[in-house]
């Protein structure tokens, strides 16, 4: 008998190449409880292809996530609540598509507090409110001192808190001076810093 004829094999399907490569960074590594972040998307050309339009990104959070993120058409990342989440990223013209971006948020720091109080080398001493609230710095400075512009080097309790005037900003002392120090969840507290011209001389 003749062999027959081999049967032309047909030709397996290509997997489809996607002109783009998606590049997501990375959140950053504090967010907070009522800050908003943006996710930012790139992409890579991978391809020669001739497509005109830009590709776009869409982003979903899965149901269990859904109170501690929300997220909108544009990437805008809101921080609802605490907590570990995700949220996917896809693309159809992408071939890394989806890219799953995970991070975690946290409650806002609530420490309003000044640590430490400087006029060049003369300490502060401090005095806080009931509570915590508010509070008094006392500084003594020798006699001869020129108190109208000093730039006071200032401590706060949280590396989150801010102050103004600012650490470093000159001020006239002839006078008290008042600061305020935000915490970072919103928590203000006022610092009175009253400067004193102490005589060091002993009477005999």
């Amino acid at each position: 008998e003749e062999p027959k004829p081999e049967e032309p094999k047909e030709e397996e399907p290509q997997p489809e190449v996607k002109e783009y490569k998606m590049i997501v960074e990375k959140l950053p590594e504090r967010m907070v409880k009522g800050n908003s972040y943006q996710i930012v998307v790139t992409f890579e050309k991978q391809t020669d292809g001739k497509n005109s339009s830009s590709p776009v990104a869409e982003y979903t959070v899965p149901k269990e996530c859904k109170e501690i993120v929300s997220v909108d058409e544009k990437g805008l990342l809101t921080i609802l609540d605490k907590g570990k989440f995700q949220v996917k990223i896809t693309c159809v013209e992408a071939e890394n598509s989806p890219v799953l971006l995970e991070g975690e948020s946290v409650a806002p720091d609530t420490d309003a507090t000044v640590k430490a109080f400087k006029l060049g080398s003369y300490e502060g001493v401090i005095k806080h409110g009931t509570e915590g609230k508010d509070g008094t710095i006392t500084v003594d400075v020798p006699y001869g001192t020129d108190v109208t512009a000093i730039a006071p080097e200032i401590t706060t309790g949280s590396v989150y808190a801010k102050v103004a005037p600012a650490s470093g900003e000159k001020q006239d002392f002839s006078k008290s001076v008042v600061y305020i120090v935000t915490a970072e969840d919103g928590t203000q507290n006022k610092y009175t810093v009253t400067v004193n011209i102490v005589c060091e001389h002993e009477w005999t």
